[in-house]
């Protein structure tokens, strides 16, 4: 498990993502990565990552945005739903 990432001088908090991204991807011993990247920043250089690699790796990210053409090599699910199902809240429950 990967989490909470500390950005130093040395790199930024998106290199430093990419980075442990990268290092998951090779690991043959990780067959599931679920992530969520900064979406104003880097999730685009993350998104061209895993569509590079098309690892045989069940991977899910997580964000604010849907898909936008359904070819990605990996499932993108909307965060703000898994977050308010996680907490009950129903959609009519919305309006």
């Amino acid at each position: 498990t990967m989490y909470a990432f500390t950005a130093s001088e040395m790199a930024s908090r998106g290199a430093l993502f990419v980075e442990a991204l990268k290092i998951l991807l090779e690991a043959k011993e990780v067959t599931r990565i679920i992530a969520m990247p900064d979406e104003t920043t880097y999730a685009q250089e993350v998104t061209d990552l895993l569509q590079e690699k098309k690892a045989k790796k069940d991977i899910t990210l997580f964000g604010m945005t849907p898909s936008t053409d359904g070819t990605e090599a990996f499932r993108r699910e909307i965060a703000g739903f898994a977050v308010l199902q996680a907490l009950g809240i129903r959609a009519d429950e919305l309006e």
